[in-house]
């Protein structure tokens, strides 16, 4: 259960976590699990913990203890993509999360129905993530003595196409980062631009504000609704701003891997009971108190004796 209260109105948020645990693994987790399953040289740290996690995960996921969901993290696999998926779809058995528009969307509207209806609590589920529900999925799965991977994540117009794209986004952000700390702006200043951002698009917001039956029709009700409370308790949107307006107003140059990865926080999070990233962005999804927000356990890989002792607790308590 998430609270928020801003301009003296509290908005519950109820996030129906999945009764099998979600376990989400980053990019760069999937890759030296793949690093070390076909025999690339890892250093001696590196091996020893990828191999307890890679151990203990797909044991548990061939058990059907916990489901680990291939999502977007394939977007950012330029090197060895054979390799990677074959090393992710081992562990996910096959099972994909939806696009992150597409789960933005399904909270959206729950959002918007809700402000519409003045409710003052908005339930989300598991399931909101996924294209059908994934412990169904995973029953067939497990009852099935064959799984078929596809690669359904192809990467949209080529990987050099999305990898240029990517450095174009990575550049822009940069380049913002070092004006805003050269105008001395503030984490607040900038969360509300990002905030605002979204009303850049007007068409096809009024076009979904209008399905809805929104009032006052328009454009008119739709800035009310995005000036509401109701607007910035959206998981994605709270994420995506809050992650972006930090990162764009710190003295630390931005990574490449930083855009992605708060895609995947956005979109993720909130439904996982294990957040597993690399040590920079668990610093940050910690210090912005968000895992205990969204009732997530954050780690990244050198907490591999922590997340071993998750990984068993919640298997075996649910």
């Amino acid at each position: 259960m998430c609270k928020h209260e801003e301009n003296n109105v509290e908005l519950q948020i109820n996030i129906e976590k999945s009764p099998i645990p979600i376990v989400w693994l980053d990019t760069s987790i999937i890759t030296t699990i793949a690093e070390f399953k076909f025999g690339y040289n890892l250093d001696k740290k590196a091996s020893q913990r990828i191999v307890k996690l890679y151990t203990l995960i797909s044991k548990l996921a061939d058990e059907g203890k916990i489901l680990c969901p291939h999502a977007e993290q394939s977007e950012e696999v330029w090197c060895h993509r054979k390799d990677w998926l074959n090393a992710i779809n081992e562990l996910s058995l096959g099972i994909e999360t939806e696009a992150p528009q597409s789960i933005y969307l399904k909270q959206k509207k729950k959002f918007i129905q809700s402000f519409l209806n003045s409710e003052k609590a908005v339930s989300l589920s598991y399931r909101d993530a996924f294209l059908d529900d994934p412990i169904n999925t995973l029953n067939e799965k497990l009852e099935s003595q064959y799984f078929v991977y596809v690669d359904s994540k192809t990467v949209l117009g080529g990987s050099e196409k999305r990898k240029t794209v990517n450095n174009d986004i990575f550049r822009g952000w940069e380049n913002l980062r070092m004006r805003n700390i050269k105008n001395n702006i503030s984490f607040d200043r900038q969360l509300e631009r990002e905030l605002q951002g979204e009303l850049i698009d007007r068409d096809q917001q009024i076009d979904q504000w209008d399905q809805l039956r929104g009032k006052p029709e328009g454009l008119e009700g739709l800035v009310e609704f995005y000036k509401s409370n109701y607007y910035r308790s959206i998981p994605y949107i709270y994420l995506q701003c809050t992650l972006t307006a930090h990162l764009l107003t710190r003295k630390e140059p931005i990574k490449s891997g930083d855009c992605m990865d708060i895609e995947h926080i956005s979109t993720m999070l909130p439904y996982s009971n294990i957040f597993i990233t690399d040590n920079p962005m668990k610093d940050l999804l910690l210090r912005r108190n968000l895992g205990v927000k969204y009732r997530t356990e954050v780690f990244s890989i050198k907490d591999i004796d922590d997340i071993i002792a998750s990984l068993l607790n919640i298997t075996q308590t649910g």
